[in-house]
């Protein structure tokens, strides 16, 4: 599985390319991670630096989780899960169409082995730094076996209040820690745009159990 985000203008990758081998390149520097998910290569020195913060802080949350999180195990009822996604939008060329980042907020059920809930409070940002506005959720729907979860992240965007965009895309997934305390993930899949032609669209997330009420 192919996985690049990218940063907003001539800024470069965020991620790239499960399975392949990290180190100096001409796109800057990157280190593979591989723990919970094998093979993500992420950004490192002055190439993360690059970002903004709010990126750097998700990345650095999925480093965490993936090569430092604690052994796994899993409960039983159901729990909330809040956290952060990014994400980014390109067509088949390679060229930054917006990236996306927003609020993760599921739930995980143990017993039915299903994650229902969405990614709200979308903030775009395009190639040229413009940031349009940005109105309805994406859901999130993915079935638990063992310790990890595959589903999709689904939904149309409206942007500027005239245009939508309807976005597909496949998610893979993992817990981590006791009583399945964090979870986290990567997303690949399509856009669709408002005269029908289609982008990628690929991401991550994390995100953290919550205490219960």
């Amino acid at each position: 599985m192919k996985i690049k985000i990218l940063a907003v203008g001539i800024l470069p990758a965020i991620l790239a390319g499960c399975g392949s081998s990290g180190g100096d390149g001409d796109d800057g520097d990157f280190e593979v991670s591989s723990g919970i998910i094998d093979g993500v290569e992420l950004p490192a020195g002055a190439t993360l630096a690059e970002f903004p913060d709010e990126v750097q802080d998700i990345i650095a949350d999925f480093r965490r989780i993936n090569e430092s999180g604690d052994e796994v195990t899993m409960p039983t009822g159901s729990a909330m899960y809040a956290g952060d996604f990014a994400a980014a939008i390109e067509d088949d060329e390679g060229n930054l169409g917006a990236y996306l980042t927003g609020d993760l907020n599921v739930e995980a059920s143990f017993d039915t082995l299903e994650v229902d809930g969405g990614v709200s409070n979308i903030v775009a940002t395009d190639g040229d730094g413009n940031m349009p506005s940005v109105a309805n959720t994406l859901v999130v729907d993915a079935d638990i076996d063992g310790s990890r979860m595959t589903g999709s992240v689904s939904g149309d965007l409206l942007i500027e209040g005239t245009e939508t965009y309807e976005v597909f895309a496949n998610l893979d997934g993992a817990f981590a820690g006791a009583e399945a305390a964090e979870m986290l993930g990567v997303i690949e899949g399509q856009v669709t745009n408002p005269d029908n032609s289609v982008d990628q669209v690929s991401g991550i997330f994390t995100g953290a159990k919550q205490a219960a009420p």
